[in-house]
């Protein structure tokens, strides 16, 4: 056989690369998805979230995407509650806590997902340890 060794091992890679990558169109799709549910995002949480959604797809590629086709993130006015009395405090807290922060909130220091996920996938009997170490 008359073929480089390059060549050779080139094909069965390159196929399996197109095979697992999405199409330009999906993946735009699945961008404009997500930016209705959180408009903020830029493409560093955009590339995240599409892996934690089980999207292979690169930073680059997401970020020249979202640059071409104008997904750019939209600044949001965030509504300030605006507190007078420790009492205010005391009655707001919770309901932050549970309805934002635990459950949407995606934080870094565990590897981009909500805090409810990343207890359920690491804190039953047998699952695998964590691969984000926490500081204390």
């Amino acid at each position: 056989m008359r073929m480089s060794r390059s060549s050779y091992y080139k094909g069965p890679l390159e196929a399996s690369r197109l095979a697992r990558e999405p199409s330009r169109a999906t993946l735009r799709g699945q961008i404009e998805e997500m930016l209705e549910e959180w408009p903020a995002y830029g493409y560093r949480m955009v590339t995240q979230e599409l892996r934690r959604r089980g999207v292979v797809a690169n930073h680059k590629r997401v970020a020249k995407l979202m640059r071409e086709e104008a997904l750019t993130p939209r600044r949001i006015r965030k509504f300030i509650y605006e507190y007078k009395t420790m009492r205010d405090v005391t009655e707001r807290l919770p309901h932050f806590l549970e309805q934002v922060y635990n459950r949407r909130r995606l934080h870094p220091s565990l590897g981009y997902v909500p805090p409810e996920e990343y207890e359920v996938k690491y804190t039953r009997p047998g699952s695998p340890s964590p691969a984000v170490q926490l500081s204390t």
